[in-house]
Formats: structure tokens, C-alpha cells, sequence
């Protein structure tokens, strides 16, 4: 993660922005653009492969040298620091939505150590109750298209309707995007429905071993609290390779 972390005089940037870094390259956020993002893309790269935090100083003033700080081919003449920080995190988990459930989902992901994304079109959702690590405000179908997901990647998709829902699987089956866990807050009817149509669009013979739904383990509660604690199991279960579920005491 690369963060503003103090600005003086001119420049693109402001301090608080922040961009987050991947290993394959990719990056949500923005922390100015231009010479001074790229240099922070590369140095971000460095961070990652040494697993090691740092505080760069950086001139906006292409030609100039000034001690401990590293010039960056621009003439605005500010100067920034950013702060690179290692997110060792833990496995990503992308929710979409921020409901009642996608908010219960979030804290008890974040008690094991995953690291929560939280994706919803209604800003008013993002509250320090339900501290994602990571909060995206965009519409469900536009980040679906472009979220940096992989086969290591677990995603749950829980938003406010129907159509978003489907928007959301839709969009990951159509960039052939298969992660570990693809989890749906759904009825069985609900399910069946939405499989049926995307059978129909991109065939028959689709893979979607990858697939939970109704997601959750059977613990039989039904609040919200209840529902993520089930979700967080499955996932759990998934990561560690559980394909049974048995009670510990029967062992």
C-alpha cells in the first residue's frame, strides 16, 4: 500500500492518497499520477519482492538534488513523501455489497485474518462499523469487470438486488475469472435461476465447481451475525482443503 504521507509546495499529489499495489503489476487508486506514480509502481514492486516497509522522500524537479531525497523528472518543484507499506494481509476476500450481512461478513473475516474488500454503489455504507481493509465506491457490474481477482482469490456476492448479483457473476464468468471461492446470498431458487442463465449465455458445459450457493455452512442461525459466521467457515473450510465438515468431538 503507498500512501501520501506529506506534500510541501507543488505537485499532483495530496496527502492521504492512497494506491494500492498487487504483485502482478495491476493497482487500485491513485497517488498523482504522472512521473511520480510510476516511480511509486516501481518502488511498490521493490517493496513487494523484499517484504519490507520504507519512507521515501521524493523532489518534483527534474535536473535539481537535494539530500535525501530522490529527484522524479517533473517541474512542478514540490517535494513528497510516501509511505510504502508491506501488507503481508492474508487472503483477499472481495464482497460485494455492504448490507447487513456483507458488514457482519467483513468484521468476522477480519477476527481470521483476511484481508476484506469491500465493494458497494452507495457511499453511505463505508462506516467504522465495518472496517474493510480495503473500500471501493463504484458500481458493482464497472469493478466486477476490472477487480484484480485470480484462482487464489475468494469473492462473496451479497448486494441489495437480483441484478446486481447477476451483473456480478456474469461479469467474472465472462472474463473467464474462476477464484478459489465465488460465494451468492441466495435462496436455492434464486440459485437455480441464476445458473440457468448463465448456462444459457456461455453454455452448458460451464465450470462452476468454484461455486457456493446458498452460501454458508448449515448452522441454522438466520441473522446476519449468524449468516457471516457461516460464510467465514465455508471459506475457511475451502482455503484448508475441508471437504467434510465433521464435529471435532467425533474424532
Amino acid at each position: 500500500m503507498v500512501t501520501v504521507a506529506e506534500t510541501e509546495g507543488f505537485g499532483p499529489m495530496t496527502v492521504g492518497k492512497k494506491m494500492l499495489v498487487l504483485d502482478d503489476g495491476s493497482s487500485e487508486g491513485t497517488v498523482g499520477g504522472g512521473a511520480l506514480e510510476f516511480e511509486a509502481l516501481q518502488t511498490a514492486q521493490e517493496v513487494l519482492k523484499d517484504q519490507k516497509s520504507r519512507l521515501v522522500s521524493y523532489l518534483l524537479n527534474e535536473g535539481k538534488v537535494k539530500e535525501g531525497f530522490k529527484t522524479v523528472p517533473m517541474v512542478c518543484g514540490g517535494t513528497a513523501k510516501f509511505f510504502y507499506e508491506y501488507l503481508s494481509g492474508g487472503d483477499r476476500v472481495s464482497i460485494f455489497g455492504g448490507g447487513h450481512v456483507g458488514q457482519a461478513l467483513v468484521r468476522q473475516l477480519n477476527l481470521l485474518g483476511y484481508y476484506t474488500i469491500l465493494i458497494d454503489d452507495r457511499e453511505d455504507i463505508f462506516t467504522s462499523e465495518a472496517p474493510a481493509c480495503e473500500c471501493i465506491h463504484e458500481a458493482f457490474h464497472s469493478y466486477a469487470m476490472k477487480a484484480p481477482l485470480d484462482e487464489s482469490s475468494y469473492v462473496v456476492i451479497c448486494t441489495a438486488s437480483h441484478a446486481n448479483d447477476f451483473d456480478v457473476a456474469r461479469a467474472l464468468t465472462e472474463r473467464g475469472v474462476k477464484p478459489k471461492y465465488l460465494g451468492m446470498l441466495a435462496s436455492p431458487l434464486k440459485k437455480a435461476e441464476l445458473v440457468s442463465r448463465l448456462e444459457k449465455e456461455f453454455g452448458a458445459d460451464l465450470d462452476l465447481s468454484h461455486f457456493y450457493s446458498p452460501v454458508g455452512l448449515d448452522i441454522g442461525g438466520e441473522s446476519p451475525a449468524d449468516i457471516a459466521l457461516s460464510v467465514a467457515a465455508e471459506i475457511s473450510a475451502v482455503k484448508y482443503e475441508r471437504r467434510e465438515i465433521s464435529h471435532m468431538r467425533n474424532r
